[in-house]
Formats: structure tokens, C-alpha cells, sequence
């Protein structure tokens, strides 16, 4: 079988072996590398997943145009940055960041360890997106915080039914959706007021 190393007319490099030559790699005059294409990005891997039971080997593989990261056999996903593991996906689906033992009572989760606090910050084009904006899930300290940085109610629901919310001026409603006298539930005011 024939296997060659070229530059082409566009400054490209291209790796070639296999029956009629196949080229299996190149890297473009930008320094783009591409495995199974032609490069757009630093980076570009397309291919099929083979099967490769029981080895460690990550894949990374275009399919029907999705891009997928896969990981064969029964071995964590681990993504670094730094030179330091900051996320993994086990091989039960289960998700750690800062942590290499993403497990509980639960069937699957995601776990967030953080030294000394750990937040899940979710915002939306609406909200804006630092810091001060959005809905974080904070334990810090060792206190649990469900903390609205937003003018807006919290909704607490059962049943797929609201049950409970706190209104953006503080009031807790139970039952109610507002404060109106006319509408059947209770609530209680800032002053401390039960109704």
C-alpha cells in the first residue's frame, strides 16, 4: 500500500495512504488541521465511531452532521483546562465539576464541589448575564441559597401545580397567585401580617 506526505498547489500539507491513496489528514496554509475533511477550524475531526470494546480511546466523530465527543468503553469523559481536570462525564451519565466522584443516593447527577462555595448561576437574554443577574443555587459556607437577583416572583410548584410564590415585593403567597383579598388562599407581608 502506498503512503506519501505531499504539499499541494495551495500550500496545503496532506497526509495519503490506503488503497488509491486516501488522504487521511492535512494541514492548511493557516495551520489548520483536519482529519477527514478539509479544515475550517484549528481542529476539524470527521468520521464513524469504530467499535473498540473494552479500550480507553476517545473519539471524536461527525455523524449525520452533529459533532460528538465519545469516550469507549467504560471510562470517564474528563475535560481540562490549565492542565487541570475541571469536568467529567462518568460512564453512568453522572457530571462533576470540581470534583472526580460525580455520585449520590440519585440516580443521575450533577455534582459541583467548590472550595468553600458552589453555584449554579442560570440567566437568560432577559436577565443579562453577570454576576448580579439571573437565579443562582448557591451553598456557601454551608448555607443553601435559592437567591432571585431579578424583580420577579419565585414559583414554588407540586404537582405540576404553582403552590407557593414570593412576589418581587417580599410577600409569601400561599395558594394565591396575588395579593387580592377577592382571590381564595393566604399570604403573609413583610410587616410580618397574616391574611
Amino acid at each position: 500500500q502506498r503512503a506519501d506526505i505531499y504539499g499541494d498547489s495551495s500550500s496545503n500539507l496532506v497526509f495519503r495512504n490506503g488503497t488509491g491513496s486516501t488522504e487521511r489528514m492535512r494541514i492548511d496554509s493557516s495551520g489548520n488541521v483536519g482529519i477527514g475533511l478539509t479544515p475550517t477550524a484549528p481542529l476539524h475531526v470527521s468520521g464513524t465511531i469504530q467499535s473498540q470494546s473494552g479500550s480507553s480511546v476517545a473519539q471524536m466523530y461527525s455523524d449525520g452532521g452533529s459533532a460528538n465527543f465519545t469516550s469507549v468503553g467504560a471510562y470517564p469523559a474528563i475535560f481540562r483546562t490549565n492542565g487541570a481536570e475541571r469536568m467529567r462525564i462518568d460512564s453512568s451519565g453522572n457530571v462533576g465539576i470540581g470534583t472526580t466522584s460525580p455520585t449520590s443516593q440519585y440516580d443521575k447527577n450533577l455534582t459541583i464541589n467548590g472550595a468553600g462555595s458552589s453555584t449554579l448561576h442560570l440567566t437568560t437574554t432577559n436577565s443579562g448575564s453577570s454576576n448580579s443577574d439571573g437565579f443562582h443555587i448557591l451553598n456557601s459556607s454551608g448555607i443553601a441559597y435559592l437567591w432571585n437577583h431579578e424583580n420577579t416572583d419565585m414559583v414554588f410548584a407540586a404537582n405540576n401545580a404553582e403552590k407557593m410564590r414570593i412576589d418581587s415585593s417580599g410577600r409569601l403567597l400561599v395558594g394565591k397567585t396575588d395579593s387580592l383579598n377577592t382571590t381564595k388562599g393566604a399570604y403573609i407581608n413583610q410587616d410580618g401580617q397574616l391574611i
